[in-house]
């Protein structure tokens, strides 16, 4: 994995949708919105760089950074084979949802207990908003000294996934 904001391998790119923050955490203080609220994300430019990266088309992405609230210069992006888009809302709004081959909810834990570093997957289908959809469930922890043989096992258990 290429060090850098946002995660880059051989095979699999992993951008995260909070980047399309519109406003920073003072922009949203003044606001007086959160992150979870729509309003606070730029849709239109995600959707837009999702599908020019489905076109293998690089793109400039936005760089919100979690440690200090502000944004960050852009950063570039090239298309690569797997392309994972995560965030709070990767399938809510049309345009980004319909550039989408495969859409995945993970619906986060928030307390796992007991758990050691290693991740469990469970997968399932089920129902989202009416569209079948493979569900997959992570519990437990990413252990960061071995994270690259974990993304590994998982996209090797995804590859070839009958998914919806």
């Amino acid at each position: 994995v290429t060090p850098g904001h946002t995660a880059i391998g051989d095979m699999m790119t992993v951008v995260c949708l909070d980047d399309y923050h519109t406003n920073d955490r003072a922009g949203r203080k003044a606001t007086g919105l959160t992150a979870l609220d729509a309003k606070e994300n730029d849709f239109a430019l995600m959707g837009v760089q999702i599908e020019a990266l489905k076109q293998g088309k690089a793109v400039y992405k936005p760089i919100y950074n979690h440690d200090t609230g502000n944004k960050d210069p852009p950063e570039l992006i090239e298309p690569n084979k797997v392309m994972v888009f995560e965030g709070l809302h990767p399938i809510y709004d049309e345009k980004a949802r319909s550039q989408l081959d495969l859409g995945i909810y993970i619906d986060i834990v928030n307390e796992v207990t007991g758990s050691e570093p290693g991740a469990t997957l469970k997968m399932y289908d089920d129902d989202w908003f009416g569209n079948a959809v493979t569900v997959v469930e992570m519990d437990g922890e990413i252990d960061m000294d071995n994270m690259e043989a974990q993304l590994k096992e998982i996209e090797e258990n995804i590859e070839g996934l009958n998914a919806k």
